[in-house]
């Protein structure tokens, strides 16, 4: 499942929403309020991973280009010009190396957008007014150069949402523009600002509008294969349980009996442990149908299942409902006088609901007639020679007048 996206928001008006905002299409996705901390989550998935291992390089980069360029410029930097750009280069490596150790902290990246801002506002700014403070126009037109180059990492490569570019380069802009007000030393070449920072910017803008509606499709195709992996898991769990529970009782059935069985047998066999089995038929059964109804047999069905359930007490054991009147109790581990224990509680929880049953030949109430075995795995045997003793038993039960417990020995 997609772990951005925690598996109770994925409710049906959600999915509703995703598959009519995908239906729609449009320039603009929205992204259901409730899935907006899930998509920027989605967005900044592998941000920790994007800080540690891109910060050193844009870090690099940028004292890089500062030594480049000052070693290029030398000849051309004045006194004047020196000061202004050896303080320039110094904020804005102060201001990135600051914003970069802000968001390296796991805790602070929850805040990644907001704490980028200040440092982004504060380069994008310096560099598009420091033009109007440098003399030589090789240095002013270079200063435009990075202008236009910080614009496209803040824009581009920092993974902001396109709200909060827009933000930055609003706030930028405007700064410029009251700072040239404000400023009188500061002198702004309007035709170079629209064209390095206010066109770039707007470029920077769409591309970056254009990448999120992507991540805001790709977001929803997940969202989508997410819901329907939930979907497909729990049907599969439902068919699952289907496949091993008796529809009636809630028990589990032969099916599951028969590979509890086989698990079991083989550990007793590799361990020289032993296996029990209780076989239980209701007695007179058919006669309870055709005196009151199946509808009421159903009921007598489901009330003796959790009696018997009732009187078994480990986890380890498995009641199951064998098919049609006839129950199976599996208890590995345990040997005759442990299996008779548990069969005489059966009995005993069986009689204590004192079902009535007009029809029967041995109580006035419903009763159960039990064949136990308990059995110590050879090397040959398989767990068929288990149930056939058991079978044995109920047999024996059952011929000496129902409503009693055989054991079969082993």
């Amino acid at each position: 499942m997609l772990k951005t996206v925690p598996p109770e928001l994925l409710t049906e008006r959600v999915i509703r929403d995703v598959e009519s905002v995908i239906a729609r299409g449009g320039l603009f996705q929205r992204v259901p309020e409730i899935l907006r901390a899930s998509f920027q989550a989605y967005r900044h998935r592998d941000l920790n991973r994007y800080i540690k291992l891109g910060s050193p390089f844009l870090m690099a980069m940028i004292l890089g280009i500062i030594a480049l360029t000052t070693l290029l410029q030398w000849q051309a930097l004045q006194s004047r010009d020196f000061t202004l750009w050896l303080g320039g280069c110094a904020m804005v490596a102060g201001s990135v190396l600051v914003g970069i150790l802000a968001v390296i902290p796991t805790r602070t990246q929850h805040y990644y957008s907001a704490i980028v801002s200040v440092p982004a506002v504060l380069v994008i700014a310096k560099l598009a007014v420091m033009p109007g403070l440098l003399t030589i126009p090789e240095l002013a037109v270079l200063e435009s150069y990075f202008c236009s180059l910080a614009i496209i990492v803040v824009v581009l490569a920092l993974k902001l949402s396109l709200r909060n570019a827009t933000l930055i380069i609003v706030t930028s802009l405007t700064a410029v523009v009251l700072i040239h007000w404000w400023v009188s030393l500061v002198s702004i070449d309007w035709p170079r600002f629209t064209y390095y920072c206010v066109f770039v910017a707007l470029v920077c803008l769409f591309i970056a509008w254009q990448n999120e509606e992507r991540e805001k499709r790709a977001f929803f195709q997940s969202v989508m294969i997410a819901y329907n992996a939930a979907l497909n898991d729990e049907l599969t769990q439902r068919l699952e349980v289907q496949a091993n529970q008796d529809p009636l009782t809630g028990l589990a059935n032969r099916r599951a009996l028969d590979r509890e069985l086989a698990v079991e047998w083989e550990r007793a066999r590799r361990e020289g442990g032993t296996v029990a089995l209780l076989y239980i038929d209701v007695d007179y059964f058919k006669s309870y149908n055709d005196r009151y109804g199946h509808s009421a047999g159903d009921e007598c069905l489901v009330s003796l299942a959790r009696g018997i359930e009732g009187s078994v007490h480990r986890p380890a054991d498995t009641v199951s409902r064998w098919g049609g009147e006839e129950f199976a109790v599996l208890m590995p581990g345990v040997d005759h006088a442990g299996a008779r224990v548990v069969a005489d509680r059966v009995l005993t929880s069986i009689d204590a609901l004192a079902i009535p049953h007009d029809a029967s030949s041995v109580s006035r109430h419903v009763t159960l007639s039990i064949g136990v075995a308990c059995l110590t795995p050879g090397r040959v045997d398989g767990v068929d020679r288990l149930i056939a003793a058991a079978d044995t038993a109920l047999y024996k039960a059952k011929s000496a007048g129902r409503h009693q417990i055989a054991v079969q020995a082993s």
